[in-house]
């Protein structure tokens, strides 16, 4: 089936290795990528996949919606990878109502679009932060938000429901646990200690109250090969993708360790939280494929050759 594919966000982690999986399998397709910070894209056009004659590139944002509109008619769209979002929790809560516009109004805008254009599908991601300090969550609509972050994806995640309740929206909304790879988001957990240990400095955990939170993390291809299996087979509803075993931030550093011998964790008091503890239980249909070690191994691996 041919399809002609619009990302948003596919500068960031997820859209840019979902971008590069879709290339890699799918041959008749052309994608559309609406991207808002121009640095960033001119950091990542050494990379093969945004040299690639499929991809289309159209700067602007999605909080404008007549420049959406203008692209999804232009390029007939008909498949929607909607991963814009202002994510990073201590950015948001220092900028709500940035986070607010972009995040609510920016999906909105998306939604509308969608319905008027009668898109075939359409991936409205999510994350497991709309759970907040609960644990191994399968109900799919028990919020608990913690910070704004968390708060904006609530309310997307109830307008998702609300399009696909009244106007019969065909949309896919995966609620994924801490995603990792290579990151341009440089203040993240994983990409901070791996460049502080390629740069010679010790990485830091933090703490709050002597306490470390406990997280699930997943290497980030599993979610993006999973999410190119939803668009073919047009699946809709929403879904727990994660893995099953918690990660404290000091045992991911010292699994980054192991590639940096020399290098010590320094212990740091945080004056904010994101969370203390969470976890929730996974799809049955999700595998994940490359474990948590490997993933590290070849993040590792990517950091050096961008470093290099």
């Amino acid at each position: 089936m041919s399809r002609n594919i619009l990302i948003t966000g596919a500068t960031g982690l997820v859209g840019k290795y979902t971008l590069k999986d879709i290339l890699e399998e799918k041959d008749n397709v052309r994608l559309v990528v609406i991207y808002r910070d121009h640095d960033n894209l001119v950091f990542l056009t050494h990379i093969p996949i945004y040299q690639n004659k499929k991809v289309v590139f159209c700067r602007g944002d999605i909080t404008d919606s007549i420049f959406l509109e203008r692209v999804i008619s232009q390029y007939q769209i008909d498949t929607i990878f909607h991963f814009a979002a202002q994510s990073i929790v201590r950015t948001s809560q220092k900028n709500p109502i940035d986070t607010l516009k972009t995040n609510i109004i920016g999906s909105a805008n998306i939604l509308e679009l969608a319905r008027k254009y009668d898109i075939k599908w359409l991936l409205s991601m999510s994350t497991d932060k709309i759970y907040g300090n609960q644990t191994e969550v399968e109900n799919l609509y028990n919020y608990e938000p913690t910070e704004i972050y968390s708060l904006s994806k609530i309310t997307v995640s109830m307008l998702n429901k609300f399009y696909t309740d009244t106007y019969g929206l065909k949309l896919y909304e995966p609620r994924c646990c801490n995603l990792f790879g290579f990151d341009l988001q440089f203040s993240r957990l994983i990409p901070n200690t791996i460049l502080k240990c390629l740069k010679g400095k010790n990485p830091i955990v933090y703490q709050f109250e002597g306490q470390e939170g406990a997280r699930q993390y997943l290497y980030v291809k599993n979610a993006t090969y999973h999410f190119v299996l939803m668009m073919d087979g047009e699946k809709i509803g929403v879904e727990n993708v994660c893995s099953t075993k918690l990660w404290k931030s000091s045992e991911i550093v010292v699994e980054i360790l192991r590639y940096f011998p020399k290098m010590i964790p320094e212990y740091v008091e945080s004056d904010f939280v994101e969370i203390t503890e969470q976890s929730m239980v996974p799809s049955p249909i999700f595998k994940e494929f490359i474990d948590f070690k490997e993933g590290i191994k070849q993040t590792v691996d990517d950091y050096r050759m961008f470093m290099s």
